[in-house]
């Protein structure tokens, strides 16, 4: 079985070391297990982001990147929940609302529960926090732009509610007045399994309609959007030691991204959505204690 090379080196200038190279080795394992399920039941899947232009640029893992990012157009995202839900290998967890009660991230992340990854948004659930692979759903936004923005908007103030479902801190003192009133009073009345549901189908909404481009929009409302055409054909390109599928037309998504530029090594390196990572590859997040976790993210809220 390919592996990866687990000993530190330097790429581009940026020094890897061996405990990001089991970290990587840990989501390619992940990865592994992802992309047999979808070539046993003809899914397509996509990379995107980092993940895309590390595989043109780097054939393989941007060297200061710590993730992978998968897309998958609703009807196949659905697809692999139901199926993977079940055929998965017994330590790997199909993360999504529909297999954790009250998780809300607005995609579905598939983990590894032998081991331990943990983000300062974790002080506030008690998810599966085991490494990940991220894989987003891409729904269909109107072409008309007027309409595209008022479906946008409710998508985005949707999000806002449910990410108020649990207390966050401000400094602010009238912003968390609201914010825990939200989290202890409206959340208290509201169901808030049944309002994720409700919103994963309102975001679902021109899925029946052809449209020129799709979108992560449950995750990012605002943000880069995929023309539909993209995702009719794929291609693979290396990747590490695998082959990864990504967009026929993969050059016009990076420009889309990251424009003309995109072959070019910033100077600027680093920088996730999801933030800094405490990463134990060896131990689960079931044998962290939850003053062990809060001490954690305490750390990393410093950093």
């Amino acid at each position: 079985m390919n592996k990866l090379n687990l000993n530190s080196e330097k790429k581009c200038g940026y020094l890897i070391d061996e405990n990001m190279k089991k970290v990587w080795q840990t989501e390619l394992d992940i990865l592994s297990e992802i992309i047999n399920i979808c070539k046993k039941h003809n899914l397509k899947y996509f990379g995107t982001g980092g993940t895309s232009l590390g595989a043109v640029r780097h054939k393989g893992f941007i060297p200061w990147d710590d993730d992978i990012d998968l897309v998958m157009k609703r009807e196949d995202y659905e697809k692999f929940i139901n199926i993977a839900s079940k055929e998965i290998k017994e330590n790997f967890f199909v993360q999504c609302s529909k297999t954790e009660k009250k998780y809300f991230r607005g995609h579905m992340q598939v983990r590894n529960s032998n081991t331990t990854a943990i983000i300062s948004d974790d002080k506030y659930n008690d998810y599966n926090k085991g490494i990940w692979v991220d894989i987003f759903p891409l729904d269909n936004v109107p072409d008309d732009l007027k309409e595209r923005e008022k479906f946008i908007k409710k998508i985005a103030k949707k999000r806002k509610l449910l990410e108020l479902s649990t207390y966050k801190k401000s400094n602010n003192i009238l912003k968390a007045i609201i914010k825990w009133f939200i989290a202890n009073v409206y959340w208290k009345i509201k169901d808030v399994d049944e309002e994720i549901k409700k919103f994963e189908e309102f975001s679902q909404k021109y899925n029946n309609t052809e449209t020129k481009q799709c979108g992560a929009i449950m995750f990012a409302p605002f943000e880069f959007k995929y023309d539909n055409d993209w995702c009719l054909g794929n291609e693979f390109l290396d990747f590490e030691y695998m082959q990864l599928s990504v967009f026929k037309d993969y050059k016009a998504h990076l420009v889309r991204q990251y424009g003309d530029n995109y072959m070019e090594i910033p100077k600027n390196k680093g920088g996730s959505k999801h933030g800094k990572v405490f990463f134990d590859v060896n131990k689960s997040y079931k044998t962290y204690s939850k003053s062990e976790i809060d001490k954690i993210i305490n750390e990393l809220e410093k950093e």
